[in-house]
């Protein structure tokens, strides 16, 4: 008989019996994809997350699917390796189903046995070192797994540097920025030739508050984009829901804050409008990334003004430190005058509205630039704003 590494209880997957033909091999084949993606012939790593914060770890989705694959297409496969996320990720287990059975029946109770012991380590996976660093995990499950493919199943919200998403504009940062600053810390994970499967992005578990729909796509950039920088064959997002069962019992992780979205109750403050999914543009441009988006988050906006009729709004555009200023500034502006462009569509009179854009050249600008002259891209992404003040 054949186990995962280490013994678990094991109870008989029937389902595996009726895959089996008479030869001992898969009359269901096994599936030339994963997802989006060639499926590699190479081994696997199953990088898994047992911590507070992402929801209770379970073998589904391509996880499941690579795993049937690994034990149907003989009497044995190459290597498995399950990674657990961490603050300092490790190594749980690693095997190979083999099988020396003498008939189709314990051949076929053999991968019922190694597929139940896979599920069972997974389910029993619990982090044993506080906070959590799924890019070392990721850099850890790809050594384990060259030519092959790799499953990060964790929601992906790391805690420790140089990707601590508990930094204020880190979860609306543009993705490239993110990949140069890893780049620049020699952090970013080696994947070459390896086949990346991101699963449970964003999906979260108490205590860690629930990601808008927006941040949740923001922060799948993000990974995809580490993923295929580092030199991924192919990168695949598995959709498959979480369900947000609490891990219980094992060391701390740091809560990531969810910003609020913006008060619209402009009598007495100024309005912030951050480069977030809602009113955030595409990477040097002033172009909406989601206008739809942007017209709702601006609605409210627009009501204001519309029952206070004797007010005007001044909209002020503001940069990173990217470029010279002159370009820095004409950036501003199209992006002020963007803002101002939806609020009129919404009835607003033009000549209540005036733009400006001031670049990185503003009372409230964060140093974006670290000492070797590498942009820090949460500060760049809070730089990045249109301020909306009423006169």
């Amino acid at each position: 008989m054949s186990r995962f590494g280490i013994a678990f209880p094991l109870v008989a997957a029937v389902a595996l019996l009726a895959a089996c033909d008479g030869a001992g091999s898969a009359s269901t084949p096994v599936g030339s994809s994963v997802g989006s993606c060639p499926r590699a012939p190479g081994p696997v790593a199953l990088v898994e997350s047992g911590r507070q914060g992402s929801p209770e770890p379970v073998l589904d989705g391509r996880a499941r699917d690579l795993v049937m694959g690994h034990v149907l297409s003989g009497r044995g496969g190459p290597q498995l390796t399950l990674v657990s996320v961490e603050g300092e990720p490790r190594v749980v287990a690693a095997h190979a189903f083999s099988s020396d059975a003498g008939n189709d029946a314990a051949l076929a109770d053999d991968r019922a046995a190694f597929l139940r012991g896979v599920e069972e380590a997974v389910a029993g996976l619990r982090a044993g070192t506080a906070e959590a660093d799924p890019l070392g995990a990721l850099a850890l499950g790809a050594r384990a797994a060259r030519q092959g493919t790799v499953v990060l199943a964790d929601s992906g919200l790391q805690t420790v540097a140089p990707l601590d998403f508990r930094q204020t504009g880190l979860l609306d940062a543009d993705p490239a920025d993110v990949v140069e600053h890893l780049r620049a810390q020699r952090r970013l994970p080696d994947l070459t030739g390896v086949t990346v499967v991101l699963s449970g992005i964003g999906d979260v578990a108490a205590p860690q508050l629930a990601l808008d729909s927006g941040r949740q796509g923001r922060l799948v950039a993000i990974w995809s984009a580490i993923a295929t920088a580092g030199g991924a064959a192919c990168v695949d997002v598995d959709r498959t829901p979480r369900v947000p069962a609490a891990v219980t019992g094992t060391p701390e992780v740091g809560i990531v804050e969810v910003p609020p979205p913006a008060n619209p109750d402009l009598k007495s403050s100024t309005l912030v409008l951050p480069d977030d999914e809602q009113v955030g543009f595409r990477r040097d441009t002033a172009d909406f990334r989601s206008p739809d988006a942007a017209r709702a988050a601006l609605r409210p906006v627009a009501e204001w003004l519309t029952a206070h009729p004797d007010t005007a709004v001044s909209l002020t555009g503001t940069t990173a430190r990217v470029g010279d200023l002159p370009g820095q500034r004409r950036l501003a502006l199209q992006r002020a005058d963007a803002v101002k462009a939806v609020l009129v569509d919404a009835g607003i009179a033009g000549e209540r509205i005036t733009t400006a854009g001031v670049g990185s050249e503003f009372a409230g600008y964060t140093p974006d630039h670290d000492a070797t002259g590498t942009l820090l891209p949460a500060e760049a992404a809070r730089n990045r704003t249109v301020l909306l003040e009423i006169r």
